[in-house]
């Protein structure tokens, strides 16, 4: 492999390694701008988890740029011969490698290339929106250029297809051959056209072109060409000198025009009607002169309101759920209308939006005018067919939540949302329907929308049970684009959203395509070296920091763990305090699960809306920078019972324990923990002083954590992770000692500066005596200058319990001589503890 990759370095390529699932085993940004030195390559493969090659694109290899088709996705079976003989003699011109799932990679150099740009893709099938509704569309052909790579030969499935030498295209045969492979591209995306409002029409101009316009001879009087056609398609060739074949196409069904070329005055893969080709060509681009002519030539159809009786029966059959065909038989045989006039009626009744318009409004003719009521039963049939619902999340109770459902991703949803909704309903409906505007319904809905979208309206909306995806004791599942990664003791996969069947909610699907790897290399993985230097590089507490990550991330509660995470710090002085990471931790949790970040110094738990933020989709509290004495018992109901979410104009609503959020503290200073109430509700991490406010992460790395990384270094995170909750449900959360800076911030906070000094002297001296406790005590307070006022003898007592279980003392009681006098003896225990695993154990 290193001989290959300094082979490609002499070609003036830039070289990196890449492990089994084809990302760079290494940081490999700065390559995109240097080609990495002999030395450098041979330290990458020598690595174990190099497995692979790739060449980077861009102007670090001369200009390299490679065209990625991708036939697996290919449906038709034909796609690449088709492709290649419509490239022709440019073929000669392209290195051609095949890859490992079918496909192949074109290799050519240029002096103008750009980013990676999707050139081809077709529409998702039913099957594939079913796998992953994220997936609507799905790309055939792609380049590779600035910021991309592609693997190549000698990794195992990738093979040469002709003799290597990668050429360079003039800029006109880049452009040939990227309008060729444009050309096959089954995505087409209308453009807006700007709307004239035109009043006394049945149908507008533009309407009307669109319907009858003779496009074809609109693009051949302006020098386009026709090469070819089909039953479907008429293939036409831009104005001027080109070397291409085509440059653009008709579809006579869509009635839209798409260019494959960026040398017209067209976008390439975008589609244009009729009435948009004609005002650009015709017009420039002025819609307002291009509808002007129109007018002149004849096109619109004047006419008034259409029929009551008509629009009623049409609006209730799609209402319904009836299509085209069944309505215009109605429309025939029961109301008398020829064919061709029940055509026209369906068109103008729903538009632009087909079949698929539903009224929620009545309009009353009369002779005085008209009136526009809204029906507020249809209004609700409306929004629960778009996906509005109430969610009962106890159904024992009466409290609800607004959310929106479709296609398998849930949301809470706000009176506001459904505003919206409407509001943007309303204006996609054509410009005349039942003889009003959108902006008259419009007005209608404004002037009434307390009443319409009140709390008393929505009271009247239908529920609906929610099928969640929650993780169980056993099992944890983390949403991405491409899938859903289920975690458990044993691993990690990635499956499809079919395979899990479940409704996701929509803010925990995570931006990211996931590649599960769990046999990269964590040394590599940025984020592992940061868990380590804040572990103070001692194996143990990496260990319990990540299984302290695998409980939060894990969703499921189990009643026996009723405890929240505290973060702190190791350094005795509290003023010292703070830059440690603890910020950079909870940020690395939030890219993983929803967690709400509260302002430790300004909460009060005893405040209104304390947890007005807190949503049912949220997972996490994290309360960051804890005032100084935080109150710990007032969390215990919300540790160890559930939290009661209280919102401005909404009844509380309580999360039960099961499906309430973890709770997280940060914290400079040192919670009180005394008493084993509050022991049990504690795991407690102390951060290295590796960093400060004078030597920060950034400092150590070069840039800020998570800002700079690649997609290679995001997808190392997210296996860490997924690594740490497999790590939590293999071994629980690791038991691991406090430090012993801060076992005496313990002491200090719960029983005074006075008393560990105290403590530190007397334990010296007396460590394995028996000794009077009321001498003790009388000691105690003379050192230190106080009365017995100040410094009862029951808390004195308390505190020498207490120090003696922090720093691994024990206490021995008897009592002595004819009067019985109470001594107490205090010495070490010997610490038999085993001694942590010297490194990170993979579970599985």
């Amino acid at each position: 492999m290193l001989k290959s990759a300094l082979f490609y370095k002499q070609n003036n390529l830039s070289i990196i390694a890449t492990g089994d699932t084809k990302r760079a085993i290494m940081a490999w940004k700065g390559y995109q701008t240097r080609i990495a030195t002999d030395q450098e390559l041979e330290r990458q493969f020598a690595h174990p988890k190099a497995k692979g090659i790739a060449v980077v694109c861009g102007a670090v290899s001369g200009g390299l740029e490679v065209i990625d088709i991708d036939l697996k996705n290919d449906v038709t079976g034909i796609l690449y011969q088709n492709l290649v003989t419509e490239i022709g003699s440019l073929i000669s011109k392209l290195y051609i490698v095949k890859t490992k799932s079918g496909g192949y990679h074109f290799y050519y150099r240029c002096e103008t290339i750009e980013g990676n740009i999707k050139l081809a893709s077709r529409l998702a099938t039913e099957s594939e929106l079913k796998e992953n509704p994220h997936v609507k569309q799905v790309v055939l052909i792609e380049t590779r250029g600035e910021g991309g790579y592609v693997i190549a030969p000698p990794t195992e499935g990738y093979e040469r297809q002709n003799d290597f030498n990668i050429q360079v295209l003039t800029i006109d045969e880049r452009d040939q051959l990227l309008s060729i492979c444009r050309s096959f591209n089954e995505i087409i995306e209308p453009v807006q056209t700007v709307r004239e409002y035109q009043s006394g029409y049945s149908k507008t101009p533009w309407q009307d072109f669109n319907e009858r316009g003779d496009i074809v001879s609109v693009l051949t009087k302006n020098g386009w060409t026709i090469v070819n056609e089909t039953t479907e398609r008429v293939v036409f060739k831009r104005p001027g000198q080109t070397e291409s074949k085509s440059s653009g196409d008709y579809h006579k069904g869509l009635k839209l025009f798409k260019v494959f070329t960026t040398s017209s005055q067209f976008e390439p893969g975008k589609g244009y009607n009729h009435y948009a080709v004609y005002t650009i060509l015709e017009h420039n681009g002025d819609y307002s002169k291009a509808a002007k002519e129109l007018i002149k030539q004849g096109y619109g159809e004047q006419g008034g309101f259409i029929e009551k009786k008509i629009s009623v029966v049409v609006n209730r059959l799609i209402s319904a759920g009836h299509n085209k065909d069944r309505i215009i038989d109605v429309l025939t045989t029961e109301h008398n209308k020829p064919k061709r006039e029940a055509e026209i009626l369906l068109d103008e009744i729903t538009g632009e939006r087909g079949d698929t318009i539903q009224a929620f409004w009545e309009v009353n003719e009369t002779k005085s005018g008209k009136t526009i009521n809204l029906q507020r039963h249809k209004l609700c049939e409306f929004l629960y067919s778009s996906g509005f619902h109430l969610f009962f999340y106890d159904k024992k109770s009466n409290i609800f939540r607004l959310v929106f459902q479709k296609d398998g991703f849930v949301q809470e949803a706000s009176t506001e949302m459904i505003k919206k909704f409407v509001k943007n309903y309303i204006q996609s409906l054509p410009a005349k329907f039942d003889n009003i505007t959108p902006n008259e319904l419009l007005e209608i809905v404004m002037k009434g929308s307390d009443a319409y979208f009140g709390n008393g309206f929505l009271e009247f909306m239908d529920a609906k049970d929610i099928d969640l995806l929650k993780d169980d004791a056993t099992t944890s599942y983390f949403p991405f684009r491409n899938g859903i990664v289920k975690v458990d003791a044993n691993g990690a996969k990635l499956l499809s959203y079919g395979e899990v069947g479940h409704v996701v909610w929509q803010s925990q699907v995570i931006d990211f395509d996931i590649d599960v790897d769990f046999d990269f290399a964590e040394d590599l993985c940025e984020f592992w070296r940061f868990m380590q230097m804040v572990s103070g590089n001692d194996e143990g507490n990496v260990q319990y920091l990540m299984s302290l990550m695998g409980y939060l991330l894990h969703q499921y509660k189990d009643p026996a763990r009723p405890f929240a995470v505290i973060l702190a710090e190791e350094t005795e002085d509290e003023k010292k305090g703070g830059g440690t990471g603890k910020g950079i931790l909870v940020k690395a949790l939030s890219y993983m699960s929803n967690i709400e970040r509260v302002d430790g110094k300004n909460f009060k738990l005893d405040k209104n809306f304390a947890f007005q933020r807190v949503g049912l989709d949220t997972k996490i509290i994290a309360i960051e920078d804890v005032r100084r004495n935080v109150d710990f018992e007032g969390f215990y109901s919300i540790i160890t019972e559930g939290v009661t979410v209280e919102k401005k104009n909404k009844d509380e609503l309580f999360i039960p324990y099961k499906d309430s959020p973890k709770i997280l503290f940060t914290t400079n200073y040192t919670i009180p923990s005394t008493g084993d109430h509050a022991k049990r509700r504690q795991r407690v991490f102390e951060f290295s002083n590796a960093f400060s406010s004078k030597y920060t992460p950034m400092d150590h790395f070069g840039h800020k954590l998570f800002d700079d990384w690649d997609k290679d270094e995001w997808n190392r995170f997210y296996n860490l992770m997924f690594l740490a909750v497999a790590f939590y449900l293999h071994d629980g959360v690791k038991d691991v000692a406090n430090g012993e800076k801060l076992k005496r911030k313990h002491i200090r906070l719960n029983f005074g500066e006075e008393f560990l000094d105290w403590w530190d002297n007397h334990i010296k001296e007396k460590e394995g005596k028996y000794e009077a406790f009321k001498s003790l005590y009388n000691d105690f307070l003379v050192t230190n200058d106080l009365e017995r006022k100040d410094y009862s003898q029951k808390r004195f007592r308390k505190g020498i319990d207490e120090a003696a279980e922090r720093f691994d003392y024990q206490v021995g009681s008897r009592r002595q001589g004819s009067e019985r006098i109470n001594e107490i003896c205090v010495e070490k225990v010997k610490n038999d503890k085993n001694v942590p695993d010297d490194s990170i154990q993979k579970p599985f």
